[in-house]
């Protein structure tokens, strides 16, 4: 059950995505060790086109009882918007080390390690991709992606 204090944090995070015109989608939360970081909608890909509406978060979230996390929508109905998921302190340190522009942006810490928030200027399509660090997978999530977003 969603908290006066919860529904707070989700109201003032969902308005901070959506006035950097990003957009959100409802996950399923992690139940014990199960961390699905999978849509709860059974369709989710009208998403990858259009803008989910703020009637639409009500639902999702503060009409619902059902604990969801909040998912950004990457690629570009989020203005272009290509996430670096990054899976390990290493990796990252080494990563942002590299290249200060890597360190200019927003960055969230997740539950493994990091994502940073970049907007691409060009108008092109690019798709997700997977890459290999420090023996560790990490993922450049564009066009038809998403990742799990604070709180």
């Amino acid at each position: 059950m969603m908290t006066i204090e919860n529904s707070y944090q989700f109201s003032k995070h969902l308005e901070f995505y959506g006035e950097h015109g990003l957009n959100v989608i409802p996950l399923l939360a992690p139940l014990g060790n199960n961390d699905p970081k999978r849509p709860a909608l059974d369709e989710w890909t009208t998403y990858q086109r259009r803008l989910s509406t703020k009637a639409e978060h009500a639902l999702w979230w503060k009409y619902s009882d059902i604990p969801r996390n909040i998912g950004v929508v990457t690629g570009k109905v989020s203005g272009n918007l290509v996430v670096v998921d990054i899976d390990d302190e290493e990796s990252y340190q080494q990563i942002t080390d590299s290249d200060s522009r890597f360190r200019d942006t927003l960055i969230c810490k997740t539950g493994k390690g990091y994502h940073l928030y970049f907007f691409l200027l060009d108008d092109f399509t690019y798709r997700t991709i997977t890459f290999r660090k420090n023996d560790k997978l990490h993922h450049l999530k564009c066009e038809n992606s998403y990742v799990v977003a604070p709180p």
